[in-house]
């Protein structure tokens, strides 16, 4: 069973991956991941391993900046080396080239691994959008970045 002081270790680790994403930082982000981990968005092949997340969201984060409106965990099962987190967010894409903004409503499984010794990281970051046609990963998928 969890403690309580995995759940709060579980919660930062939410709080830098939202502020890595509204700063456009994609080392701190990759950062979160444990070293093979991988990021899996729509429309896109599996993202794995540090140094592909950073490329991938540096790609992402030279086109669009990210702005969080909302966020909720929806669900949790935290054990003592593996978590699962069901979440929830809303909020605008913007364009970096002053285009117009896209909202976006978006569902999050995370999975989590806290290795022997060692803090908890998140493994697979799945994104899933509610709304097809006001998402990014479309367009972007189309436009040709990684």
């Amino acid at each position: 069973m969890s403690s309580e002081t995995d759940t709060q270790e579980i919660d930062r680790l939410y709080e830098a991956l939202i502020s890595a994403a509204t700063s456009d930082d994609a080392e701190t982000y990759a950062a979160l991941f444990v070293e093979d981990g991988a990021i899996m968005a729509p429309h896109f092949p599996a993202v794995v391993g540090r140094p592909a997340m950073i490329d991938w969201l540096t790609a992402l984060f030279s086109t669009w900046t990210v702005e969080v409106d909302s966020f909720s965990v929806d669900a949790r099962s935290v054990g003592d080396r593996v978590a699962f987190v069901r979440w929830s967010a809303a909020g605008t894409y913007r364009r970096k080239d002053g285009g117009e903004g896209v909202p976006y409503d978006q569902k999050y499984l995370d999975t989590f691994v806290k290795p022997s010794g060692q803090a908890w990281r998140f493994a697979v970051h799945m994104v899933n959008s509610n709304v097809e046609d006001a998402s990014i990963w479309p367009s972007w998928a189309a436009g040709g970045a990684p």
